[in-house]
């Protein structure tokens, strides 16, 4: 789990994706149980804002602390099932914080309109580079 808080006024620098919200803090929520796709997206995050900062967190617990202690959530990876999801309480303390919730681990178990309804952006595995870049344009964080 990982708190980035980007500070560069073109986060997509050098990716042929640009930050819709250039010029402003930016700050995104990396909860993923599986520890490679963990450290894969935030590599990913890290490379489209280099002059970003991480901070690791290995628990729901820290990540609710996390959270709590922004002022704004700009978005949100969340690996795991939609049902488990439900059951933390994260989605809601990040949705209070105006966070668009990228959902990564987007499987069979996922329940597509439900999703939708919500606005939350499914990420297809295995995810690539440019897959997570995409999200973040469906998510109206990012634009081409």
């Amino acid at each position: 789990m990982s708190f980035i808080n980007a500070r560069s006024s073109d986060p997509m620098r050098n990716t042929g994706v640009t930050g819709s919200l250039s010029g402003f803090s930016m700050t995104f929520l990396v909860f993923n149980a599986d520890p490679i796709a963990l450290l894969d997206i935030v590599g990913i995050l890290r490379t489209a804002w280099p002059n970003s900062v991480v901070e690791p967190a290995s628990t729901l617990a820290d990540a609710k602390k996390l959270v709590e202690r922004q002022a704004e959530v700009t978005g949100a990876f969340i690996g795991l099932p939609f049902a488990e999801i439900e059951k933390t309480g994260l989605s809601e303390m990040i949705e209070s914080k105006d966070g668009k919730i990228i959902l990564s681990h987007f499987g069979q178990d996922a329940l597509e309109k439900e999703i939708e309804r919500r606005g939350w952006v499914p990420l297809a595995l295995p995810f690539t580079n440019e897959s997570v870049k995409e999200a973040l344009i469906s998510a109206g964080l990012a634009s081409r």
